[in-house]
């Protein structure tokens, strides 16, 4: 009767209880992929703009003695010979006055007095000009 034996086995030996069931993790439900943001391809930083050199124009004073005269401007070739004509003012005594930024160099000018195209009567610089005539020198 072996069958009575593995069945008293079976009563005499305690079942081992089958560790509790633990519930499964609840499948995630598959998140839907959302575009990522493009990554910013990293730029350097803007360098700073390098400084300026500081300027190297010097203040140039010319004046004229014309007291008679009702309107004297200076030109040269760093007014462009007449586009850019700086008026000149005239003092009480009858000195007409400007001043120009120049930078360093040698440069002619004239005066033009009322028309009439003038050499600086006080300055003994001059150079000859395609037109005969003599422009005054300053060297800055």
């Amino acid at each position: 009767m072996p069958v009575k034996k593995k069945a008293a086995a079976a009563k005499a030996a305690p079942k081992a209880k089958a560790a509790p069931k633990t519930k499964a993790a609840p499948k995630k439900a598959a998140a839907k992929a959302e575009p990522k943001a493009e990554a910013k391809p990293k730029v350097a930083p803007k360098a700073k703009a390098a400084p300026k050199p500081k300027s190297t124009k010097k203040k140039v004073n010319f004046k004229l003695k014309a007291a008679d005269a009702g309107s004297v401007s200076l030109v040269g070739c760093f007014t462009q010979w007449g586009e850019g004509a700086v008026a000149m003012k005239k003092d009480k005594s009858g000195v007409w006055k400007t001043s120009v930024q120049l930078e360093p160099g040698n440069y002619e000018y004239k005066f033009v007095v009322d028309g009439a195209w003038w050499t600086d009567p006080e300055n003994p610089g001059t150079n000859p000009n395609p037109y005969g005539e003599l422009n005054s020198t300053c060297e800055v």
